[in-house]
């Protein structure tokens, strides 16, 4: 289940392609459910036993589950909490399908994590109705997530969401042997215009700078607002030589696209880079701590040019 990084994405609404898996032993039962979600407008893929619904999840990312709970080798409980424990998936909601009609058994089911609890034979129209409340729910959760993650002037990740995208950025760079660069970014001089112009100009820059921020980097890369006029771009996979290279770019590009949305001019950036390469085994704070250093360094050239 190897994937780089992100801020959620928002679970697909049902009506949209949700895709779901299914985990039963039985064929019959895992043909009825396909068909019958098929025919509702969903994708939908099968798995015959929980090792072949790991391998699924790893290849495509359900919307959500539907499964047994009696099955040979690790039951549908068991593989729930191998689920659950994996920060990776573990918000993946699950209903249980199963024959078991015993109440401590659906008991079990929900302590473990099930969302929902279905009894066969199941009828068509039910469950196609119960996906679809499941995934809407899902979606009003997920929505409410991200907007406590977002910035609302700017659009980027917050300094919550930021500093948690950046923590696991650091983790996936230990776990697969790949390099982490950060560049940290701010306005020069943004109190004067704050002072010249007014409080809305400024905002006006600050906003303008996060929407150019993402229009610029690359994909995969996660632009935050960490404060005031203080952004951070994470990059992953980017060595210290790529990271500066973009830097530059940006710093011109950031300049004229201020200035074209914003009619301010100069408005200028500094721009500090670190990176956490290959057996590099500093925390994220360590990383924002050596580029708020150099972000300082660019800052003082830019003042005093040698």
């Amino acid at each position: 289940m190897r994937a780089e990084p992100n801020l959620p994405n928002v679970s697909l609404i049902a009506g949209d392609t949700s895709h779901i898996l299914i985990i039963d032993d039985d064929h019959d039962v895992r043909h009825f459910l396909s068909s019958s979600l098929e025919a509702a407008g969903f994708s939908v893929a099968s798995s015959a036993s929980a090792a072949e619904a790991r391998e699924s999840v790893s290849r495509r990312r359900p919307s959500l589950i539907l499964c047994d709970v009696r099955m040979p080798t690790t039951d549908g409980l068991e593989f729930l909490r191998e689920l659950r424990a994996d920060p990776r998936v573990a918000d993946i909601p699950v209903v249980i399908v199963s024959g078991v009609l015993d109440a401590a058994v659906k008991v079990k089911g929900f302590e473990a994590g099930a969302c929902d609890y279905l009894t066969k034979p199941v009828d068509a129209r039910e469950l196609s109705a119960r996906v679809r409340i499941r995934l809407k729910q899902r979606a009003v959760q997920n929505a409410l997530a991200i907007a406590a993650l977002i910035d609302d002037l700017t659009g980027v990740a917050n300094r919550r969401g930021l500093m948690g995208a950046l923590s696991r950025s650091i983790d996936w760079g230990h776990r697969n042997q790949a390099p982490v660069s950060l560049l940290m970014l701010d306005v020069d001089r943004f109190k004067a215009i704050n002072d010249l112009y007014g409080h809305k100009a400024g905002d006006d820059v600050l906003a303008t700078m996060g929407s150019a921020l993402q229009r610029c980097v690359r994909g995969g890369d996660i632009v935050g607002r960490l404060g005031g006029d203080e952004f951070v771009v994470v990059l992953p996979t980017a060595t210290e030589q790529i990271a500066s290279g973009i830097a530059e770019r940006l710093r011109g590009q950031l300049t004229e696209q201020i200035f074209t949305e914003t009619s301010l001019a100069p408005v200028t950036v500094s721009i500090g880079v670190a990176t956490c390469d290959i057996g590099d085994r500093r925390t994220h704070k360590q990383l924002l701590e050596a580029a708020d250093r150099r972000l300082y360094r660019d800052k003082h050239r830019a003042k005093y040019p040698s």
